[in-house]
């Protein structure tokens, strides 16, 4: 160590300190701030080359010469192990030697640098199978840890480094939830990792890392190993990304000089003093992190030598883990020399005045091993699996941040984390205004909550949410957990997920099953996203309430339901709940973001990031801390039509309007953070003038603003099919094609006996490959959009997905953990575009979403969950579109399936829904209350269903509407029937029966006569109960109803059985079974009657009777499937 080397090193220290004012630093400067001070570059230049004249020249430099032109020759690398022990050169910057004559060693494409600490026994290669295993900490304390590190887009970029070897050779990127030591050595005994990368402050000898309350911990060599690494889970390569991670310890900080050190005399003797040797001693005990984690057992280290931006760090690590994710022997010592050689050539490819250009890092990276390089695996001979934790897919509705968006919010988090792991609290419960991250939010709770053996019930409050809408949703999560588990179906949870398929059941007995079956076995977290979109006000006109009481008694009742089983909301206003039940969630008003953290976003905001610091906290102070607004406003920057001094002056003078007089005095005096109150009073004032501003950006781009208007009537996210819908004309969904239809169903017959056959689509169905080619060809046309996408339409799409007005989202046929592929505007977004269009504009918007999803309904192969969700929508936006009509036959479109199904409370809350709509005395009201009679009466509910239907008659009687008069009669006359009140119900069948003769409605009166006849049997006159009987067939075969001709035939069968002439019944009982098989209709009933007929006859009788009737295969069925029983089936044939 000479005097010239020491000044050389001198001065690149002082370049260094000047340029970062004499600060370690994690970001960069300006490009003028750098080359102001001289700049680093020439001293890095000049310290390399002042290495090699001491270290590398003469013999040496001949020999590397040698060496490198004979690799080169062989097109192989040429690696050097530098073994510096010595006190006074372990820190010197040996990635800056240069041979002289040539250019840095580590940038030549021959070579490969590392630094070696030799121990007692070399490392041997760790056996942790592939593929690519990464554990990723970043610790950013918030108390005592100085300057806030960008946690999570540094956690965004190492897995968007590793997503393309996630995808194609199955590599594994786990991230911690918080950078402590407990965390980490966990982490490793739960699990093996290739890689230990720790993104952290950092200085000589120690890390900043966290503990669980967020606040720094300084972390020294020793502690690091005895606290985070566990004994016999070595990690073969560690990566310490903070800063100064390589260099030894200082007894102390010296100050930095302003004048170079003086000229030291040169040594009499080289023979080293006791003084020297305890010099080195010392050196070797002070030991920086890298070469104390080689000493004791880790095989390499990747460590930094001197301060390092965070730009560098990240980029260092996303190229270095690209290669080891991809190549077949995996060789941290290549990986990094190639990303350190590509990195620079990038920036030496950038222009002048980019700060990046003026500021070379490239000598910051150091790789130590403890002996030769080692790859991390052989991906040849090592090929494991890794049981990864799959990622929370949330409700289609819910739009958030993937992880390594989220900004900020640690305190918060670790806040609600504890909220939701106490036991003592049923969950969270986070309000505030639209746009400050709620959802977000949300999904960054629950993601570091854990959702491994629990299960998660997602639901968004955009679209009608109802009690049997959210246990829907929690049948179909249950049921993918015991797919997902391989669970029996002898399994309690897969019973239960059966059961709940009854959607006859009223949702509380639902509840019930999941309370005793589920929840005792598995922890369940419900999440109710935006939930200000149920809420109605209360009583007292002071707070809010669920507008729906049986959604409110659902809630209430999972707050309490089990220890282990969480409510997580948000909303823009807190709400109460029955019983008090919102006492036993954690209210948190959710509000700006801190100023710190702002920064952090800012930088992923190229327009905010390019103002100047001053003008970035007035940006801040401008938008309250909003997270949703300074997007916007970067997206008006970034735009370069708007200047940012002209949108503050707009902004500022809102505020005014507001009630702040002096904006530039209050602006003056806000120093940090914003109080929340006041931050929302900001927000609400310049949200208006940031969505117009943006919205002017939109005005030149054809198609944009009426996309943009369409996507905001949409209450789930759409696909790109959706989205085309908006810019056509289509306000109706076109008719399919007759011929196209009738093709499809001649294959669907073709395909229906395969299946019988045991054929599935794995074979085609055991059709012939064009028959089957033909069939795809046919669904595909009749399942093509109708409407198209120009390159104008493109071009209006993409604007606004570079605005931020609309954002990709999970669509309707995505596939849980796919890519979204659909789109949506942000619901606060949404919300001010619906104010501020125009009413025809909105109408006509309506009209082409209900359009859009009556489309999919009649075209997409989906489950009927699916349609009827979807038919909702569309029922939704013909109401808001002002289009009664259709929102009634749509309405009765969805009711008939829901009755099917038997999800009454579901059909009861829709029709309940609808008269809301109507006048209260018209035909239509009628016709709904009618319907709600008939679920009471399928519930047995007989004394409500008398007070629907005669409350409905009341209203037909003032109309005079008499066939609708005659079906209440009707109506009437069962519920008598159904209390045994034979007379009344004659006299109300015969009623209804004047009326359908005075209109000639034949099929009323068979229905009628059908009836009577019941009423006959059930009194014991069996004559006048076959008269009316065969009175019914008559009219119903000329009608050609063949379901009507079933029941009257299976009815005939129940009379002669009744009247002890089985052998006579069972003639029409099969007649009734072979229409019920020919037209779909289920025949429980009519099987249960023919398993009477057996058992009254004897097998024998009964086998006699099928024989002569029935070809010998049919009547082996059918004794196959009867039993012979005693008791009557509880209803007739049907």
């Amino acid at each position: 160590m000479d005097h010239k080397l020491e000044e050389q090193l001198w001065l690149l220290q002082r370049s260094r300190d000047r340029a970062s004012h004499g600060q370690v630093t994690r970001h960069l400067l300006t490009a003028e701030e750098i080359t102001a001070s001289g700049g680093p570059s020439a001293a890095l230049a000049a310290v390399g080359v002042a290495l090699g004249e001491r270290f590398a020249c003469g013999e040496v430099a001949a020999a590397l010469a040698c060496e490198e032109q004979s690799v080169r020759a062989r097109h192989e690398s040429l690696r050097i192990g530098l073994a510096v022990d010595d006190p006074r050169w372990v820190n010197l910057p040996w990635e800056t030697l240069t041979v002289p004559g040539t250019g840095p060693l580590v940038l030549s494409k021959q070579v490969e640098l590392y630094r070696t600490i030799p121990r007692e026994e070399a490392p041997v290669a760790v056996q942790i199978p592939g593929p690519l295993r990464i554990l990723a900490v970043v610790a950013s304390p918030e108390a005592g840890g100085g300057e806030l590190l960008d946690y999570e887009r540094e956690l965004g970029r190492i897995l968007d480094a590793a997503g393309p070897a996630r995808a194609g050779q199955g590599a594994y990127v786990r991230v911690l939830n918080w950078g402590s030591l407990a965390e980490i050595r966990a982490a490793l005994e739960q699990e093996r990792f290739h890689i230990l990368h720790l993104s952290c402050h950092a200085g000589p000898g120690r890390l900043l890392l966290e503990d669980e309350r967020g606040r720094a911990d300084e972390v020294d060599a020793e502690r690091f190993l005895s606290e985070g690494l566990p004994t016999g889970r070595t990690v073969p390569l560690v990566v310490l990304a903070g800063c100064s991670t390589a260099r030894t310890p200082t007894p102390a900080a010296q100050p930095s000089q302003e004048q170079p050190p003086e000229k030291a005399e040169p040594s009499d003797s080289d023979v080293e003093t006791p003084e020297a040797e305890d010099a080195r001693a010392q050196g070797r005990a002070r030991a920086g992190l890298a070469r104390e984690l080689l000493a004791r057992g880790v095989p390499a280290v990747l460590a930094m030598t001197e301060a390092v931006t965070d730009h560098y760090a990240t980029e260092l690590a996303a190229e270095t883990y690209k290669t080891l994710a991809r190549v077949e022997h995996p060789d941290p010592l290549t990986a990094l020399s190639n990303a350190r050689r590509t990195l620079e050539t990038r920036r030496r490819k950038l222009p002048e005045n980019d700060p990046f250009a003026v500021w070379p890092e490239w000598s910051t990276p150091a790789l130590f091993l403890a002996g030769p390089p080692l790859p991390l695996f052989d991906r040849t001979l090592s090929v494991g699996q890794v049981q990864v934790v799959p990622e929370t897919v949330l409700n289609r509705g819910m739009v958030v941040r993937r992880v390594g968006e989220f900004v900020g919010r640690r305190t918060e988090l670790r806040r609600l984390l504890a909220v939701l792991r106490d036991d003592r609290k049923a969950g969270v419960l986070v309000h505030g205004i639209g746009g400050v991250g709620k959802s977000t939010l949300a999904a960054e709770l629950l993601h570091h909550y854990g959702t491994h053996n629990r299960l998660i019930v997602p639901v968004s409050a955009t679209t009608a949410l109802t009690a049997d809408a959210v246990l829907q949703t929690l049948r179909l999560r249950l049921n993918a957990y015991c797919s997902a588990e391989g669970l029996p179906e002898s399994d309690p949870l897969r019973q239960a997920t059966v059961a709940l398929t009854d959607a006859r059941a009223p949702w509380r007995e639902s509840w019930e099953l999941v309370r005793q079956n589920v929840l005792p076995r598995l922890p369940a977290v419900l999440i109710v996203d935006n939930a200000e979109d149920l809420l109605t006000r209360t009583p007292s006109g002071d707070g809010w309430r669920p507008a729906d009481p049986e959604l409110a008694d659902l809630l209430d009742a999972w707050t309490a339901a089990s220890p282990d089983t969480r409510l997580l909301v948000t909303s823009r206003y807190p709400f109460s709940l029955p019983g008090r039940a919102h006492r036993r969630l954690a209210a948190h008003h959710l509000g700006p973001l801190s100023f710190a953290e702002t920064r952090k976003l800012i930088w992923r905001l190229p327009g905010l990031d390019a103002l100047s610091p001053a003008d970035q906290q007035r940006a801040y102070t401008d938008v309250g801390g909003h997270p949703r607004a300074l997007e916007y406003l970067d997206a008006l920057l970034r735009g370069g039509q708007a200047r940012f001094p002209d949108i503050a002056d707009r902004m500022e003078t809102a505020l005014e309007d507001r009630g702040i007089l002096d904006p530039e005095r209050w602006l003056a005096g806000v120093k940090g953070d914003l109080d929340t109150a006041l931050a929302e009073t900001v927000t609400l004032a310049v949200d208006d003038i940031l969505l117009d501003t943006l919205l002017t950006q939109i005005e030149h781009v054809p198609g944009a603003r009426l996309l943009l208007d369409g996507l905001a009537v949409y209450r789930t996210p759409v696909d790109r099919t959706g989205a085309a819908w908006q810019q056509s004309e289509l306000t109706t969904s076109p008719d399919l094609d007759p011929a196209l239809l009738q093709r499809l169903q001649a294959m669907n017959a073709l395909i229906a006996e395969a299946r019988a056959a045991g054929a599935g689509p794995e074979n085609g169905y055991g059709l012939p490959p064009e028959t089957f080619a033909e069939y795809q060809a046919v669904r595909a046309e009749l399942q093509g959009s109708p409407v198209g996408g120009d390159a104008q339409a493109g071009n209006a799409l993409k604007r606004l997905l570079d605005l931020g007005l609309v954002s990709p989202a999970p669509a309707p046929q995505d596939e849980p953990g796919s890519l979204p592929s659909g789109l949506t505007p942000h619901h606060w977004t949404a919300a001010a575009l619906r104010r501020r269009a125009h009413p025809d504009t909105l109408n006509a918007a309506h009209r082409r979403a209900a359009a859009y999803w009556q489309w999919r309904v009649n075209v997409q192969p989906q489950s009927r969950t699916d349609d009827i969700t979807q038919l909702i929508e569309a029922r939704h936006h013909h109401h808001q579109a002002g289009d009664l009509d259709q929102a009634e036959t749509t309405t009765w479109q969805v009711c008939s399936q829901l009755h099917t199904l038997g999800a009454w409370d579901w059909e009861l809350h829709l029709l309940e829904e609808t008269l809301t709509w109507l006048p209260t005395r018209s035909r239509s009201a009628a016709a709904y209350i009618h319907q709600l009679g008939i679920i009471a009466q399928k519930r047995a509910d007989y004394a409500q269903a008398e007070e629907r239907y005669r409350a409905a008659l009341t209203i037909l009687e003032e109309l005079g509407d008499r066939a609708s008069i005659a079906s209440s009669y009707h109506q009437l006359g069962t519920i008598a029937q159904l209390r045994g009140d034979y007379a009344q119900a004659e006299e109300r069948y015969r009623a209804s029966l004047t009326i359908k003769e005075e209109l000639g409605n034949r099929a009323g009166i068979a229905s009628s006569y059908h009836q009577l006849g019941i009423i006959a049997q059930e009194r014991g006159d069996y004559a006048q109960a076959e008269e009316r009987y065969r009175a019914a067939l008559t009219i119903l075969e000329e009608l050609g109803d063949r379901a009507g001709i079933a029941s009257s035939y299976g009815q005939l069968g129940v009379l002669r059985t009744v009247q002890q002439r089985p052998a006579e019944g069972v003639p029409y009982t099969l007649q009734a079974l072979g229409l019920q098989l020919e037209i779909g209709n289920p025949p429980s009933n009519t099987l249960a009657w023919l398993s009477r007929q057996r058992a009254a006859l004897g097998d024998d009788a009964f086998r006699t009777i099928l024989d002569d009737l029935l070809e010998e295969g049919t009547a082996a069925a059918i004794m196959d499937v009867t039993q012979p029983q005693e008791e009557p089936p509880p209803d007739g044939p049907g």
